[in-house]
């Protein structure tokens, strides 16, 4: 385990951590310790001059848990103000990067079709089992699959007619001042699950919503939706085509979304009782559609 590759290897008890450290990591030393065991020390610890770890809090522990006397360690000589930002940056400038999950989906099942131990990952096991689950399987089992079923004509006293295509391509073959009001869900732009759907910049298009602003009677109005963290942007490309920005309306909800912080977990980590919460249930998960069915 001893790979001096990775930095001078030094005796454990001639560290100590940061007295400033805001990571609660308690929760994560066992995860840790099983990467130790199994791959050895890839990262060493960050430390100044002086012994005071910066970056690293969490591997420290979990060598202490596997009672290893010595760590690797690369040291700096860095002022207290430059040794805060440095042990800040280390945990924030990880969070920067997203999965993409179709690809690590299929990365692990790679993995756990060859036998290995997925538990060494650091994932909790809920993940792992969303990140598993076959999207393609028939949710009812050997049951025979449905007969197609003929899409029938809608009625409807309606007077409608769908524009199939490029919306800003159809938009243009709207007349000027022809449309009562739009509303609208473009992309959020999050590339949400990594997907590129949803980073297109089309939400950003000044182009886009002047057409809109064209198309609409006067007095109409146009509602678009969109996220938290892009509304903005879309709200001032908007306001750049011409539009006036009346009012916004939030939708609040607590269902939770993928990528996000369960606050209750949170909470948990907080208080130091991460490890105490008991599983009283799952909730069943719905069952899926067959292929080609809605």
């Amino acid at each position: 385990m001893n790979d001096h590759s990775v930095g001078e290897f030094v005796r454990i008890d001639k560290l100590h951590p940061h007295h400033k450290n805001p990571r609660h990591n308690d929760h994560a030393v066992d995860s840790i310790a099983n990467s130790i065991k199994r791959f050895g020390f890839t990262s060493p610890i960050i430390a100044n001059k002086d012994g005071t770890i910066l970056a690293g809090h969490t591997r420290w522990k979990s060598a202490k848990k596997l009672n290893l006397e010595t760590v690797p360690v690369v040291y700096v000589d860095l002022s207290p103000v430059d040794a805060e930002l440095l042990m800040i940056a280390d945990n924030k400038l990880g969070e920067k990067a997203d999965w993409n999950t179709d690809q690590l989906s299929s990365l692990l099942m790679d993995l756990k079709e060859q036998g290995e131990d997925l538990d060494v990952l650091g994932f909790e096991q809920h993940e792992l089992d969303e990140l598993l689950e076959d999207l393609d399987a028939d949710p009812f089992g050997d049951s025979e699959p449905a007969e197609a079923i003929e899409p029938q004509p809608v009625e409807s006293d309606l007077d409608f007619r769908l524009l199939k295509g490029n919306c800003l391509d159809m938009l243009k073959e709207l007349p000027d001042n022809s449309i009562d009001s739009i509303v609208t869900d473009p992309p959020y732009e999050l590339g949400f699950m990594g997907k590129a759907w949803d980073a297109t910049g089309i939400a950003y298009s000044v182009e886009l919503w002047a057409e809109c602003l064209r198309v609409l009677k006067h007095g109409g109005h146009l509602v678009a939706f969109s996220g938290s963290r892009t509304v903005f942007p879309m709200g001032v490309a908007i306001a750049e085509s011409g539009f006036e920005v009346r009012d916004m309306i939030s939708w609040i909800y607590t269902s939770g979304f993928p990528k996000s912080l369960d606050m209750s977990k949170a909470i948990d980590q907080k208080l130091g009782v991460s490890d105490q919460r008991k599983e009283i249930g799952k909730h069943p998960r719905p069952a899926k559609p067959a292929k080609g069915t809605f």
